[in-house]
C-alpha cells in the first residue's frame, strides 16, 4: 500500500516539475521577446510620428560634432571625459571588417563591469534614442516621462544596471551589459556594443521550483549600433537633383542616359532619365530615391516625400502600390519593355541573375553643406579656427589670384614625359609643383553657330528676347520667323560666345612640396634650401578661375590615351582643391601613378589623390579643354553642378574618361544626345580606393550622421540556455 502511495506522490511530483520547467522555459521566452523590444529601440529602423512620417529610430541632430561623439563613447565605458590615451588600440578588430575596409588604427574602450555608477554613463542612449519609439512598449515598461531626457536616462539605468528592471517580472531577471565601445578610422564611425546579463527564468508549480540561466552567445548574441558620418564618395555618379540647374523649375529630370558607361554605382535622390531605347551600361548598382519635394537646397534633415518611379523618353512611369520589391519589379518591366539599358551590377559583361537590380526605392541622402573646414585647413587652422595641432597649413588664393596649375616634375621644373608600365617615370628627387596665378578673361563670339536666347511668354503671346540678346553686339544677333501649328512667331538668336580664363603673366607665387610633405616657397627667383613649413594638402580660393595640370606632352588636344597627359600630381600627393565659388578646369588633371579603373585587373594601390570641391559655385570644363579629356579625382558640387561648358554646340569632343566618382546637387550636361553630337560623353570609373579609406585632406563628408546596426549577424534574443538551480534566481 505505501509502495503504490509512493509511486502515485512521485508521477504527481514529476508533473509538477515538468509544469515548473514548461513555466520557466516560457518565461525564457518571455524575455527574449523584452530583449527584441529593446533591440528594436536600438536599431536603425524607423517609427512613425503624429503626421505619419517616418523618423529614425536613433535620431543624431545634424549639428552634433565628433567630439561630442567621442565624449559620448567615454561615457559609456564609464570615463567621465574623453581621453585616447584611455582607449586601447589594435593591429585590428575582426569584427569590424565590413567586407571591403579594414581599420588597423581602430580604438577602443571597455567599461569595467565593477562600476556601474556614473549617472550619465547612458547619456547616448537618452539623447538620441527617439522618444517616440518607447511608446511601443508597455505603459508600465517605459520612461515615466518619455519627453523628458533624465527620465529616458533613468530608463536606461534601470536597464543596464538591475537585473530586476521595469521589464523584469516576478518569475525573470535580466539586465543589458555595455560591452565596449570601438572607434573605426579613417572615417568617423562610433560601434557601441551591448550584451545580455544576469538573466535567470523561475518556473513554480506546488512544491516544485525549476530555474533556467541564459547568456548571450558569444558571437550570435552581441548587439551593436553603429553612429558614423559616412564619406559621400560610395558611386561614380550621385545627384541630389536629377535635373540641370538651368532647368530647376522643372518637375521632371532633364539629362538623359543614353549610351553612357558607368563602372561604379549611380545613386539619385529623385528620379532617372533615359531616352527611348537607351543602350547605357550600367556596371554597378542603380539607385533612386524618387523624392519628389526636394528644394533648391536641401537640408540634412530633410525628410523627402517619395514616389518610386522612372522617365523613359520623357514619359513617366511610377509604382504606388505594393511593397519594394514589387515597385521595383514594376519599373524594372517598363525599362525592359522601352530601352536597351544593361544592369550589369557585378561588372562580368552580361546581365543575369547574379546581377543586383536597380532599387527605385532607395532612402535619402544628403550632401555637405560648408567649406569652413577646408577654408580654415588651408590656413593652419581647425574647424574652430585653432591652429592645427601638428603645425602643417595649406594654401590660400585671393580674389585676385584666382589661377592655379599643378605638376608633378623634377628638380628643375620640367613635368615630367615618360610612361611607362602604368604609371609616369618620376626623377628622383620628385616634386609636386603649384602655381598661382592671375587670370582674364577672353571672349570671343563663334560666327558659325546660332543659339536661342528668348523665352515664350503667355502673357504676351509672343516669344520674348532675353538679356543676352539684348546685350549682344548687333552682328552677333538676329530675328527669324518660325511657324508653330502654321502661325509665325519671332525668334531671337545669337552666336555662341567662347569665354576663356586665361593666366595672366608670370606666376604671382610658386611652391613645391616634396615626398616628406616640405613646403618651399619660391623667393626672389630661387627656392630656398629650408622648407616653408609643412603641407598639408588643402588649397583654397572664394574662386578657381583656370585650373589647369600640363600641356599634352605631344600638344596632342585630340588624343585618347592617358601616355599623352602628364600628371597634374606626384605620386606622394594628397590634394584638396576647395573654393566657395565656380572651379574651372582646362586640361587633364592625371595621377603620376594612375589609380586602377573599377574593373581593371589590377594589383597596383597607389596613394595619391585628387578631390575637386566647390561649396556654392559650378565645377566647369571650360571651352578650350582638350578633346577626350583625361581625369582622376573625385569632383562634389555641394550647391549647384559640375558641367561642361558649350556642351551643346560645336563638334563632339569624344569622352570625359573619368576616374573617381562625381557627387553634384544638380546634374549638369555634358553633351548632346546623338553620334557626333556636340559635347563630351561620359566614360567614368569609380577610383575602387575611396571604399578603402583613401580620401582626399580634409574632404568633406554626409552631413547627416547615418545609422548602422548587427541585424545581419546577431540579435540580442540569441540566448543559450541551462538548467540552473535556485541559487541561479536571486531578484
Amino acid at each position: 500500500m505505501q509502495l503504490s502511495l509512493g509511486s502515485r506522490q512521485n508521477t504527481a511530483d514529476q508533473a509538477a516539475t515538468l509544469r515548473a520547467q514548461y513555466t520557466a522555459e516560457s518565461n525564457v521566452s518571455l524575455i527574449r521577446s523584452k530583449l527584441s523590444d529593446l533591440q528594436t529601440i536600438l536599431s536603425k529602423g524607423t517609427v512613425k510620428n503624429s503626421s505619419g512620417l517616418d523618423e529614425d529610430i536613433i535620431k543624431v541632430p545634424a549639428s552634433t560634432k565628433i567630439d561630442q561623439l567621442r565624449l559620448y563613447g567615454a561615457l559609456f565605458c564609464g570615463l567621465s571625459t574623453y581621453n585616447a590615451t584611455q582607449w586601447t588600440s589594435g593591429a585590428d578588430f575582426s569584427p569590424l571588417k565590413d567586407g571591403v575596409t579594414v581599420y588597423p588604427n581602430a580604438r577602443k574602450c571597455e567599461p569595467s563591469q565593477s562600476i556601474l555608477t556614473l549617472n550619465n554613463q547612458f547619456q547616448i542612449l537618452a539623447d538620441l534614442i527617439n522618444p517616440l519609439i518607447y511608446n511601443q512598449l508597455p505603459r508600465a515598461e517605459q520612461p515615466q516621462d518619455v519627453t523628458s531626457s533624465d527620465s529616458r536616462l533613468s530608463f536606461w539605468n534601470d536597464i543596464m544596471r538591475s537585473k530586476s528592471n521595469r521589464m523584469t517580472t516576478a518569475n525573470t531577471t535580466f539586465r543589458l551589459r555595455p560591452l565596449r565601445v570601438v572607434e573605426l578610422f579613417p572615417d568617423a564611425r562610433f560601434r557601441f556594443y551591448v550584451a545580455v546579463d544576469s538573466t535567470a527564468a523561475r518556473g513554480n508549480d506546488a512544491s516544485s521550483t525549476r530555474v533556467l540561466s541564459a547568456r548571450s552567445n558569444a558571437g550570435s548574441g552581441i548587439w551593436w549600433f553603429e553612429i558614423s558620418l559616412p564619406s559621400l564618395d560610395q558611386d561614380v555618379l550621385r545627384t541630389m537633383h536629377h535635373r540641370s540647374y538651368a532647368n530647376k523649375n522643372s518637375t521632371a529630370p532633364s539629362i538623359n542616359f543614353d549610351r553612357q558607361v558607368f563602372e561604379g554605382s549611380v545613386f539619385t535622390n529623385e528620379k532617372f532619365l533615359f531616352t527611348k531605347d537607351a543602350q547605357a551600361q550600367f556596371k554597378g548598382e542603380v539607385m533612386s530615391a524618387g523624392c519628389t519635394n526636394l528644394p533648391e537646397i536641401v537640408p540634412a534633415d530633410f525628410n523627402c516625400s517619395k514616389e518610386a518611379g522612372v522617365y523613359i523618353g520623357g514619359d513617366a512611369y511610377t509604382a504606388t502600390s505594393g511593397t519594394d520589391s514589387q515597385k521595383n519589379a514594376a519599373l524594372l518591366k517598363s525599362m525592359r519593355d522601352n530601352t536597351k539599358v544593361v544592369f550589369d551590377s557585378n561588372g562580368d559583361g552580361k546581365e543575369d541573375n547574379t546581377d543586383v537590380a536597380p532599387d527605385f526605392t532607395a532612402g535619402f541622402s544628403p550632401l555637405p553643406n560648408n567649406a569652413n573646414n577646408q577654408q580654415n585647413a588651408a590656413a593652419g587652422k581647425d574647424s574652430n579656427g585653432i591652429l592645427l595641432a601638428d603645425g602643417t597649413t595649406g594654401i590660400t588664393l585671393d580674389d585676385a589670384t584666382s589661377g592655379l596649375e599643378m605638376f608633378a616634375g623634377d628638380s628643375s621644373g620640367s613635368a615630367l614625359n615618360k610612361y611607362e608600365n602604368g604609371k609616369w617615370q618620376e626623377t628622383t628627387p620628385v616634386y609636386q609643383y603649384i602655381k598661382i596665378y592671375n587670370t582674364s578673361d577672353a571672349c570671343t563670339w563663334d560666327t558659325g553657330y546660332w543659339a536661342y536666347a528668348d523665352a515664350y511668354s503667355n502673357s504676351l503671346n509672343r516669344f520674348v528676347a532675353s538679356d543676352n540678346y539684348n546685350n549682344a553686339p548687333s552682328i552677333n544677333k538676329r530675328r527669324i520667323i518660325e511657324y508653330y501649328s502654321n502661325i509665325p512667331y519671332y525668334r531671337y538668336q545669337i552666336n555662341q560666345q567662347k569665354c576663356i580664363s586665361n593666366f595672366k603673366g608670370n606666376p604671382v607665387k610658386e611652391y613645391r612640396v616634396d615626398k616628406d610633405g616640405n613646403m618651399y616657397l619660391k623667393t626672389a627667383g630661387a627656392w630656398p634650401p629650408a622648407p616653408s613649413g609643412k603641407f598639408n594638402g588643402v588649397i583654397y580660393g572664394s574662386q578657381i578661375k583656370r585650373l589647369a595640370g600640363p600641356t599634352r606632352v605631344s600638344g596632342n588636344l585630340t588624343g585618347t590615351t592617358i601616355d599623352e597627359a602628364p600628371p597634374a600630381l606626384a605620386s606622394f600627393s594628397k590634394i584638396t582643391l576647395a573654393a566657395q565659388g565656380n572651379i574651372n578646369i582646362d586640361t587633364d588633371l592625371t595621377m603620376s601613378d594612375t589609380p586602377c579603373k573599377l574593373l581593371e585587373t589590377c594589383s597596383k594601390n597607389p596613394t595619391n589623390i585628387l578631390g575637386i570641391y566647390s561649396q556654392s559655385g559650378e565645377i566647369s570644363i571650360q571651352k578650350d579643354a582638350p578633346n577626350n579629356l583625361n581625369i582622376h579625382a573625385t569632383i562634389l558640387a555641394s550647391e549647384r553642378e559640375i558641367n561642361v561648358d558649350g556642351y551643346n554646340w560645336g563638334a563632339s569632343r569624344g569622352d570625359v574618361n573619368l576616374i573617381g566618382g562625381l557627387t553634384e546637387n544638380w546634374y549638369g550636361a555634358f553633351g548632346i544626345v546623338g553620334d557626333s553630337s556636340p559635347g563630351y560623353g561620359r566614360n567614368f570609373s569609380y577610383d575602387r580606393r575611396l571604399k578603402q579609406g583613401l580620401h582626399p585632406p580634409y574632404w568633406p563628408v554626409s552631413p547627416k550622421w547615418a545609422i548602422e546596426d548587427s541585424t545581419s549577424e546577431s540579435s540580442l534574443s540569441t540566448l543559450i540556455t541551462t538548467q540552473g538551480t535556485t541559487k541561479d534566481f536571486t531578484k
